[in-house]
């Protein structure tokens, strides 16, 4: 999975074992990789080791003993996000460069995982600080090809990063953009499209959801039903997915497919209200998987999940209404063969998106 080696990994340091075994078991929930130890020598131990360094920390050991420990963890990695768990005066801040995220010790569980993501953005904002200055150099080295191809990877990489930090707050959403990128692509392989189509569909897969980056933490952590003004803001995540790729030219067909995912091929869709072929095809191919991917796993909303066959079978249902339904042939086609192909990224892509990760 490009980009999340290291952004989904938090180091908790509680001297209480029952709190690191709490907070171990919520991050697991929530899709990220916890490594739990109990006191400040052994965290900075881990950190030096480099094989798995966090993204971020959550520290519960005191006032003074949390901060002492996140300055020399700093000291390591000085972009690392932070979560202090107790009282941490302003005073005892200063000098750490970016302030932690202070939280009261038995905060509940929402507001830690909210605090974490958020702390990962801010890392992945402040890497990407670094990373522009690598850029500038390689331009005066008159690399421009490389600064070019570079420069796009890293966009699509870091955006990447965005959309696991945040299908970490729901636990059921975990792994989403994955499945639908991987199964989007063999679809756009079974009907015949070229290598880049079926790159682009991928990656506008992974970045399906980008927009609901913009909806408030409220509506999207939401266990009950929405209020009408509340869905009528989440309608809107496929249009400001579609704002947030915009600014990239290289990624104009996959803003296109973004935006087009949430159309119906009988035209009462959004946000555009487009029908049949109108659509962007590959908008038309994620449609569908969304809507299996929907079925075959579990969801806030509902425990049971169906088969692969059984999910093929509604989605079938809708072929020529709400789907197109050439795609849904195709659909039956890769599930009949019960696999899908495996679209993985050249090491230049990946090595992009571990710095987009902050990684070293």
């Amino acid at each position: 999975m490009i980009g999340d080696r290291d952004a989904g990994t938090v180091l908790v340091v509680a001297a209480d074992a029952t709190a690191r075994a709490t907070i171990g078991t919520w991050l697991e929930l929530a899709a990220y990789r916890p490594l739990t130890v109990g006191t400040a020598h052994e965290a900075l131990a881990r950190m030096r080791q480099g094989r798995q360094r966090p993204a971020a920390l959550v520290i519960e050991l005191g006032e003074e003993a949390g901060v002492d420990a996140l300055r020399h963890a700093r000291a390591i990695d000085p972009s690392i996000g932070a979560v202090l768990l107790g009282d941490a005066p302003a005073a005892l801040l200063e000098g750490l460069g970016a302030s932690p995220t202070v939280l009261p010790r038995g905060c509940d569980r929402a507001e830690l995982l909210s605090a974490i993501a958020g702390e990962i953005r801010r890392r992945i904002e402040r890497a990407t600080a670094g990373q522009w200055r690598q850029v500038v150099e390689e331009v005066l080295e008159e690399r421009s090809q490389v600064f070019e191809r570079r420069l796009e990877q890293f966009a699509a990489a870091s955006l990447e990063v965005l959309v696991t930090s945040l299908e970490a707050r729901d636990p059921f959403m975990a792994g989403h953009s994955v499945r639908v990128a991987q199964l989007s692509a063999s679809l756009a392989d079974a009907l015949g499209h070229t290598p880049n189509e079926v790159e682009s569909v991928r990656l506008a897969g992974r970045l399906h959801d980008v927009g609901m980056m913009v909806i408030n933490d409220r509506i999207v952590n939401r266990d009950g039903p929405l209020t009408a003004e509340e869905y009528d803001q989440v309608r809107q995540h496929p249009l400001l997915g579609y704002q947030l790729l915009q600014p990239y030219p290289h990624l104009s067909e996959v803003a296109r497919f973004v935006r087009g995912h949430h159309e119906r091929w009988d035209g009462a869709g959004y946000p555009d209200g487009l029908a049949g072929p109108d659509i962007p095809w590959g908008g038309r191919i994620i449609a569908v998987v969304e809507v299996y991917d929907a079925l075959v796993t579990r969801r806030a909303y509902r425990s049971e999940v169906m088969t692969p066959a059984e999910a093929e079978a509604e989605v079938h249902a809708l072929a020529g209404t709400a789907l197109d339904p050439e795609v849904c042939a195709a659909l039956r086609r890769v599930i009949g063969r019960r696999r899908t192909l495996e679209f993985v990224l050249d090491p230049a892509w990946r090595e992009t998106a571990a710095l987009a990760a902050g990684a070293p």
